[in-house]
């Protein structure tokens, strides 16, 4: 019987797809004289015969589908932790709208309402609304933080329909958020869930087809998606997409240098992608339920060059992640490599987050110890000082000199100086939160110093003060686009601006109320882009804490009494992102945390894999690559008594 489906197996992996699927990179049955897909579509189904490639020549490429089908099986497994699944998949699309119009026009009378309507979005993407939205993408989200494409060649490649079609709709569904097409006003919500829809169902229709090649479109088209979902508040199926991402980056090895046959541009890219995936990895990660997956370690790709003219060749190279951790004597990037130095700050956000939210194993050394790892944060918080001129002089003042002109901001310009500041302000207050200093200190017997205490209100207090003023600088200049990520910054300083408004004992209660409202109005700024930005202001708005709560953590003096549980779950999920950013969370006043789970449906009756019992893996694949985890429960009995996969 194994040999049966060893020979079965094998067949498979050398059927060879039909001259249209070939074409339209649509993965083919293979059946003959007519596949599946030519017989839908009532077209002319040819084989070439005349040439098969032997199967030794093709081992290299079998090596990369079998890495990538394993990510995909290990990510779709993941979701049974993770308790959320993605009911996002729908019958195979590609690029072109006069297909899905042939496909439609075919399938009429059987459509469902929501075929139907992804039919009637497909068909609205001809070249000049993809060129429109091109434009809206490179203005709204390039660079917010993530960078994925070198724009010129983009827009090339749009031009000549060379892009996946997966690639097409994830990047649709990223800009029609912002578009004004009146096509789409009004259901700007329900065309971006359409085509993630779609992006997701042909990444797996295609991308692990026995004829497509693993490509950086992959990964840019599962990682956009991750970041609609999650700002969404899908966070559970958010992190499984991420996760495919991050293995689809690691099989392509984007973490390493890349090869110096490639264009500059080509390489630029390549860095891009991989850092704008570490970048949501590690922002993702700030929250209680998941720990970042890219360790700093593995990263020696350089870091990019200035997104704004990929272009590097005869400048100096750019150092890797690590040589700037070190803080070595000279200063390894320009004041100006503000991509590079966001980067730097996120990274140490998320070791900050790996210290706050507790993802490593409890510190032995005290935190005013010079070896601990807060001393050690502590000191390269300090090492991005001498990169900015911004955290001395007046933030308004350096983007008035740099970024604006005509009294306009540069907003794509200007970006990642913005982000990579707010994440630095962010950092400082995750690493002197009155809360969560305190839930660290609890874990020593010895004495705490009235000093570092007060100094660490205070910090918390000037970075808290110094994000509100942010706050107010970007709304001045009449900007209605900011990255979702500010939001998380505004419920952090506003948080600790409130403990000073109700216990003024280091700042007087108007002036904490003033920096406070510009917190939440920043939430409140219209237009709302995001999703979110409601749900934080709403949180920030009822955070009502009692004086007592409020002196206790704002005391130079630790008082080691446990604080109520509904009290201190509160603290908990408002420096939590991923709690933050969910649409499904609701405030549980419990003492237990309760996990956040996405909003998706969840599976009902789901067969779950037995202890001891290893699932036969052809049920196991199919029931992965089909999300119906019902056939799990199709098991033999393994007398080794481990779950594991039978290659």
């Amino acid at each position: 019987m194994t040999e049966e489906r060893d020979r079965e197996r094998e067949h498979k992996r050398v059927r060879q797809a039909c001259a249209n699927c070939r074409r339209k990179k649509t993965r083919c049955s293979g059946e003959r004289p007519v596949c599946a897909f030519c017989a839908r579509l009532g077209q002319t189904c040819r084989y070439t015969d005349d040439v098969y490639p032997e199967l030794g020549a093709a081992l290299p490429e079998e090596n990369h589908r079998l890495a990538a089908r394993v990510a995909l099986l290990e990510s779709r497994l993941s979701m049974l932790d993770a308790a959320s699944v993605d009911n996002a998949f729908i019958s195979g699309s590609t690029y072109s709208a006069d297909q899905h119009l042939r496909t439609s026009a075919s399938q009429q009378d059987s459509a469902s309402p929501d075929s139907r309507i992804d039919n009637d979005f497909a068909c609205l993407l001809d070249r000049g609304t993809l060129q429109a939205l091109a434009d809206i993408y490179f203005r709204h989200c390039h660079q917010q933080p993530y960078t994925y494409f070198h724009e010129a060649t983009f827009r090339q490649n749009l031009d000549q329909e060379s892009f996946p079609s997966y690639l097409i709709y994830a990047f649709a569904a990223t800009a029609v958020r912002f578009s004004k097409d009146p096509r789409f006003v009004g259901r700007q919500a329900e065309a971006m869930n359409c085509y993630s829809r779609m992006a997701w169902s042909d990444i797996m229709e295609q991308s692990f087809s026995d004829n497509h090649s693993l490509s950086i479109s992959t990964v840019q088209a599962a990682s956009m998606l991750g970041i609609i979902d999650y700002v969404t508040g899908r966070s559970g199926v958010a992190w499984v997409k991420l996760g495919l991402a991050i293995r689809l980056a690691q099989t392509l090895q984007l973490g390493r240098e890349p090869h110096s046959w490639l264009l500059p541009h080509e390489a630029e890219e390549r860095r891009h992608t991989f850092w704008s995936v570490y970048l949501l990895d590690k922002l993702m990660a700030c929250g209680r339920d998941r720990p970042p997956v890219i360790l700093d370690v593995d990263c020696t790709v350089r870091l990019p060059v200035n997104p704004c003219s990929f272009q590097n060749e005869f400048g100096p190279q750019p150092p890797t992640l690590a040589i700037i951790q070190e803080i070595p004597d000279m200063a390894p990037l320009e004041k100006s490599d503000h991509f590079a130095l966001t980067i730097f700050m996120v990274s140490t956000l998320g070791q900050i987050a790996r210290w706050a939210f507790k993802h490593s194993a409890p510190e032995t050394r005290l935190p005013w110890d010079s070896r601990s790892e807060f001393a050690r944060i502590s000191g390269i918080l300090l090492s991005f000082e001498s990169y900015s001129d911004a955290c001395d002089v007046d933030f308004a003042d350096i983007l008035n000199r740099h970024f604006v002109s005509h009294g306009d901001l540069d907003g794509v310009s200007a970006a990642h100086f913005i982000y990579s500041h707010v994440v630095y302000h962010v950092n400082q207050l995750l690493l002197h939160h009155p809360f969560l200093l305190r839930q660290h200190l609890q874990s020593f017997k010895a004495n705490v110093p009235t000093g570092f205490l007060r100094a660490a209100i205070h910090k918390s207090k000037d970075h808290a003060i110094r994000m509100a003023n942010i706050f107010r600088i970007l709304q001045q200049y009449g900007r209605d686009t900011f990255p979702s990520f500010l939001g998380y910054a505004a419920v952090l300083a506003g948080m600790i601006l409130r403990l000073h408004a109700v216990h003024p004992t280091h700042m007087l209660e108007h002036e904490a109320n003033a920096h406070l409202k510009s917190c939440s109005s920043f939430l409140d700024h219209k237009p709302v882009r995001w999703e979110s930005y409601r749900r934080m202001s709403k949180v920030l708005g009822e955070f009502a804490p009692s004086s007592r709560l409020a002196e206790e953590l704002l005391s130079i003096k630790l008082d080691r009494t446990p604080l109520e549980p509904v009290s201190e779950e509160e603290l908990w999920q408002m420096c939590d992102y991923s709690w933050l950013v969910s649409s499904a969370r609701l405030f549980v006043k419990t003492a237990t945390h309760t996990p956040v789970r996405s909003e998706s449906p969840a599976i009902q009756d789901v067969a779950l894999p037995i202890p001891g019992i290893m699932p036969e893996f052809d049920a196991l694949y199919t029931a992965a690559m089909s999300l119906d985890y019902s056939l799990l429960g199709d098991a033999r009995t393994d007398d080794s008594g481990n779950l594991g996969l039978d290659f």
